[in-house]
């Protein structure tokens, strides 16, 4: 048997409002990211600097990977396989 919890404080409490990653958001990030600071492409796309940084991991990208990954990644990112 499910047990169910209910708090009343939740129940009513707001969802968060979730803002997801468009393409041109994502190509952005595989574009700028280890190579400017993170801060201004934060601040770009309106978003928390863990926000891009979470956003990179998740898209591969990292401060060393070579140019000719980055744009695998980017053409993969184009055409909507990541």
């Amino acid at each position: 048997m499910t047990r169910i919890i209910n708090i009343p404080e939740l129940e009513d409490a707001p969802t968060p409002n979730r803002v997801y990653w468009s393409q041109d958001d994502k190509l952005i990030v595989a574009t700028y990211y280890g190579k400017k600071e993170t801060e201004y492409i934060a601040k770009y796309l309106k978003r928390s600097v863990a926000a891009v940084q979470t956003t990179a991991r998740s898209l591969g990208i990292n401060y060393q990977l070579p140019d000719e990954d980055r744009q695998q990644i980017i053409r993969q990112i184009e055409a909507g396989e990541r």
